[in-house]
């Protein structure tokens, strides 16, 4: 048995900075999932209920031993990025984004933190991943970066650098 407690925001901070934001390894009471609905037909949408299901448990644990085998196969629905499946992406990472920040209790610097730094890495594994010619996606990308770093990414980039995660700031700000 792994570590756990009753504290939200110390499972939602591990869950983010884990990046284990997928309901195949999740297993809750009844109740937890049903108030934690998936959006049908989209993709991501894991995502989506990360923040629903973690409000509705009263304790967690973690066990840090797989449970489940995993395999990506390079055909999988998941191996290539579409226009839709980018939408979809965005869809949840809002969704993702508001349900942690309306998380009861509020939550701590180190889970907007976590939460900041996920949507980062999103953020830039999907401009990896969006066609060059798609202009109204990236416009897409664009407003959603922007309504979740309402500052810019200049100003998080430069806290990136100030607390010295020079590389993470490099990497963003490089695909950015």
């Amino acid at each position: 048995a792994g570590d756990g407690g009753s504290d939200h925001d110390a499972l939602l901070t591990g869950l983010l900075e884990g990046r284990q934001l997928h309901a195949w390894s999740k297993i809750a009471v009844r109740e937890a999932w049903q108030a934690a609905r998936f959006p049908e037909g989209r993709y991501f949408e894991d995502m989506a209920v990360v923040a629903p299901l973690c409000a509705r448990v009263a304790r967690w644990r973690h066990v840090p031993r797989p449970w489940v085998g995993y395999r990506q196969r390079g055909d999988s629905i998941m191996a290539r990025m579409t226009p839709d499946k980018s939408r979809d992406l965005l869809a949840s990472l809002r969704e993702l984004h508001a349900g942690v920040l309306a998380s009861p209790g509020g939550v701590s610097a180190d889970t907007r933190r976590a939460l900041e730094y996920f949507c980062m890495r999103t953020f830039a594994a999907l401009a990896r991943k969006v066609p060059r010619d798609d202009d109204a996606l990236a416009r897409e990308c664009v407003a959603e970066i922007a309504r979740v770093f309402p500052g810019g990414l200049r100003a998080v980039l430069a806290e990136y650098r100030a607390r010295g995660w020079w590389l993470r700031a490099w990497r963003a700000g490089r695909t950015l």
